[in-house]
């Protein structure tokens, strides 16, 4: 009988949760543009030490873009790119989508699950929970 995976694939070095969900080199990208609060294609070229080309960090601030996660505006002959969410906004609402997703797909299997979760939170994990519940 074949074995499954029975955790989520993770790509090897990527800790950051914006990098799992984007890839390293889109994940950098945004990392800059929210550290500025606003870049154009040639700022965060040279952010990154000229490691890309500019045609490929070009592609990747327009692809951002049209899935939301950059506005852009004109600005002379290029484009200064703004983020669309803070960081903390971007994680909370990839989190809740990957957690309306499992629930939609698993129901109470997965709510369960996730109420077993709580009991192996540590101290400061409970703490920020009671917080977010009483803040909601």
């Amino acid at each position: 009988m074949p074995r499954h995976r029975t955790v989520a694939h993770r790509t090897p070095g990527a800790d950051d949760p914006v990098a799992k969900f984007l890839g390293t080199e889109q994940a950098a990208v945004m990392s800059i543009v929210w550290r500025r609060g606003s870049a154009t294609v040639r700022e965060v070229l040279e952010a990154r030490g000229r490691r890309a080309a500019y045609t490929t960090v070009m592609t990747m601030m327009a692809r951002l873009n049209e899935r939301g996660f950059l506005a852009r505006e004109s600005e002379g002959r290029a484009f200064r790119y703004r983020p669309t969410k803070t960081r903390d906004e971007f994680l909370s609402d990839l989190v809740g989508s990957q957690l309306d997703r499992l629930i939609a797909d698993f129901g109470d299997t997965a709510l369960m699950h996730i109420v077993r979760t709580v009991d192996c939170l540590t101290p400061d994990q409970a703490a920020a929970l009671r917080r977010g519940i009483s803040d909601a």
